[in-house]
């Protein structure tokens, strides 16, 4: 019994000693390969960063570079919860060897803000004969209003828009969506200290479809205006003793006779109908009327019928 134990207990020691140290590599190995691509790499380069930092306190070299030079050196990529970028093309087709235009909005969040005249610089990353890019052309900026360190002066608060010309390639197949791809290098600046943040890249990706782009124009409606009628003027002159509206004599249907055909010359023409010349009349003087429009004639035909009837009635008296 003794003699075994004797033989065992170094074989014990060593696993108890080498056990643990295998199981430390195993889950560091496995923690290394569960991180996505890239981190490793920003997290060495955020070290450096960092070291270099510590070494301005304490004088090093970082405290001989110009700002410049620290920009250049801890340049940072993905600026998530700084600013992000939205790429659209006007059209949003385009035919092989068609020529439109690529917006980019930079949307800031938080306080940072983007100085103008805008430091932004482009680096197309297409592969020759898909899509070509042209020279940047970033909007106007406006006057600070809500940035504290930049009232007044021009700035890029919430947006900025940039144009960057973009040609499809002749050899691109009709239907099918060709990418666009470009780094954008800017500097973001806080909004309230006027203090830079840090440089940055970002990648700005989007396609553009291959075909022919319809877009009919549209045409408004306009309410027809309301026109009023031209006055009609009449060039002929009236003859003399035209009666107006009020006297010219009344209707048959009012009267109960016969209607009486008043002659008009030939040269009076009316607005509204043509007057025929009345047939049979000669160039005799129109009928008199007297007042209340009852031609003359009839007027003292009556009375000689009435005097007649009194005369008869006194007869028989």
């Amino acid at each position: 019994m003794t003699f075994r134990f004797s033989r065992l207990s170094p074989l014990v020691v060593f696993l108890t000693a080498v056990l643990p140290l295998t199981t430390a590599l195993f889950a560091q190995e496995g923690a290394r390969g569960s991180q996505p691509p890239g981190v490793g790499l920003r997290k060495a380069r955020q070290e450096v960063s960092d070291k270099q930092r510590g070494e301005e306190s304490k004088g090093g070299k970082w405290a001989t570079l110009t700002p410049e030079e620290r920009l250049n050196a801890s340049i940072r990529r993905n600026s998530k919860g700084q600013c992000r970028f939205v790429a659209t093309c006007r059209p949003p087709k385009l035919m092989p060897g068609e020529s439109g235009m690529l917006l980019i909005t930079a949307i800031l969040q938080g306080a940072a803000v983007l100085p103008a005249p805008l430091q932004m610089t482009m680096i197309a990353r297409n592969p020759r004969g898909s899509v070509a890019l042209g020279d940047m052309v970033p909007h106007p900026a406006q006057l600070g209003v809500l940035a504290k360190g930049y009232l007044g002066r021009p700035v890029y608060e919430n947006t900025a828009v940039l144009r960057v010309p973009v040609t499809m390639g002749t050899d691109a197949k009709l239907g099918s969506k060709q990418p666009v791809a470009l780094d954008l290098q800017f500097d973001i600046f806080d909004g309230t200290s006027a203090q830079v943040v840090g440089r940055f890249i970002e990648r700005v990706t989007t396609k553009i479809e291959v075909g022919q782009y319809i877009d009919p124009p549209v045409a408004g409606r306009s309410a027809p205006q309301p026109t009023e009628p031209s006055p009609v003027i009449s060039t002929t002159t009236e003859p003399k003793g035209a009666t107006n509206d009020a006297n010219q004599p009344k209707g048959p249907d009012a009267m109960g006779g016969t209607p009486a055909v008043v002659p008009v010359p030939n040269n009076v023409s009316t607005n509204n109908s043509e007057v025929t010349e009345p047939t049979g009349g000669g160039d005799l003087p129109p009928t008199e009327t007297d007042e209340g429009g009852l031609p003359l004639g009839m007027i003292i035909g009556g009375g000689a019928f009435l005097l007649v009837i009194l005369l008869l009635m006194m007869r028989k008296k």
